[in-house]
């Protein structure tokens, strides 16, 4: 009887003391594996079901990142209004239903409606639950947990695309589905942690903003977020057209496998997690503005190289490098972007308004150029807009020292 007693004890010990981590870095991950799954599946479900081209392509991924993008903003009183767990069970939910629904669709139009409600629906997600994760901390406190958080998201990214890759295989309408369960897997854990973790179900009674004020606010709000703004933008403009036109491309053009897209995929999101491991626990980037504008200018040169060296192999190398980057530049923009800050749910969803705008304009624009010249111009374009980006770092940094 001693050892059942003591695993119940021990049990009912970890129920008691489980916090709000305990739902958000497991929902973060799920969520993740789901939504990248989604994405780069639908680039094969499109092309199978409709035979639709790159321009389409795009122009369906930029869809759910503006959609995204305004409810993230039309949404902002919402945010301080609702509990945050409730946000995102909602938002989990809505996307199970959504997804189903886009299944069942027979016209094209009537899948980018169902684009739209899916963008709406994880706009319910992720500044809530960054809020609600970010909410009492700062300085190397701040860059750990944030740390933790995107580890997990980003080991989501790495699992969706390579599941993505094979089960678009078999079939792509096989990894719609397995969106579904996903999502659903996600609804079951917070709706459970809510009712059994005391933590996690008592949590969020007093009003969101008024807590903030009392305990974040420190004064000591930082100008190096506007550069790191610029660069979390220019680099997701990379990323809307790595997520959507480059699977198109290297599918129709190069040739290469389902199974092969998707592992290049995973290879970015591998070492984008890594490097977000990494950033975590390393202080020597906070309030430096060097780093901010390197990463950007590797970014760009990375870009051109895979314009001449097309190959799978050096295709992953060049993506690995790109993941590094990409971590910098949104790890810059979320602690820079919520150090100090009164109302962290707020600068979240400043964030994500950039990093959308960013994907937005990748996808879509890169799905014109492509159709209207080649991929070396997509690429071309994409190392101008990075190195334009890296110049206003640089202005903006030198503008910051000169009023100092």
């Amino acid at each position: 009887m001693a050892f059942p007693e003591t695993i119940f004890k021990w049990l009912n010990n970890l129920r008691n003391e489980a916090g709000k981590t305990t739902v958000i870095y497991p929902t973060a991950f799920l969520v993740a594996v789901s939504i990248s799954l989604y994405m780069l599946g639908m680039v094969f479900y499109l092309r199978d079901q409709f035979g639709v081209s790159a321009k389409v392509v795009g122009a369906f991924q930029a869809v759910w990142w503006l959609s995204y993008l305004i409810f993230c903003i039309v949404l902002q009183p919402v945010y301080n209004r609702i509990l945050p767990r409730v946000l995102v069970l909602m938002s989990t939910a809505l996307s199970c239903i959504v997804i189903l629904g886009l299944l069942t669709a027979a016209q094209l139009w009537m899948v980018f409606i169902y684009q739209v409600l899916f963008g709406a629906a994880i706009s319910l997600c992720w500044p809530p639950l960054m809020g609600w994760l970010s909410h009492g901390f700062e300085g190397r406190e701040l860059s750990r947990i944030q740390g933790k958080y995107n580890l997990c998201w980003c080991t989501g990214g790495i699992a969706g695309p390579f599941l993505a890759g094979l089960l678009s295989n078999e079939s792509s309408v096989l990894t719609i589905y397995a969106v579904v369960c996903l999502f659903f897997g996600a609804t079951c854990l917070i709706a459970g942690a809510a009712m059994t973790f005391p933590a996690v179900g008592k949590a969020g009674k007093v009003n969101d903003v008024k807590a903030i004020d009392e305990v974040d606010a420190k004064g000591i709000e930082t100008p190096l977020r506007y550069p790191a703004w610029v660069g979390i933008f220019v680099s997701f403009l990379f990323t809307g057209m790595i997520t959507s036109i480059y699977p198109y491309y290297a599918r129709e053009a190069l040739m290469i496998s389902e199974p092969d897209i998707g592992t290049l995929m995973s290879v970015r999101a591998l070492f984008n997690a890594a490097a977000f491991i990494l950033l975590g626990y390393l202080t020597f980037w906070h309030f430096r503005a060097w780093q901010m504008v390197a990463a950007v200018i590797i970014m760009a040169t990375l870009t051109m190289a895979m314009e001449y060296f097309p190959e799978v192999v050096p295709t992953g190398f060049f993506l690995a490098g790109a993941g590094v980057m990409a971590a910098m530049t949104y790890a810059n923009s979320l602690f820079h972007g919520t150090s100090g800050s009164k109302n962290r749910t707020f600068r979240a969803a400043v964030h994500e308004v950039l990093l959308s705008l960013g994907s937005v304009g990748g996808a879509f624009l890169s799905g014109i150029i492509y159709e209207q010249y080649s991929m070396s111009g997509v690429y071309r374009f994409f190392a101008v807009c990075l190195l334009l980006g890296a110049a206003i770092q640089v202005l903006l940094i030198f503008a910051m020292r000169k009023s100092k």
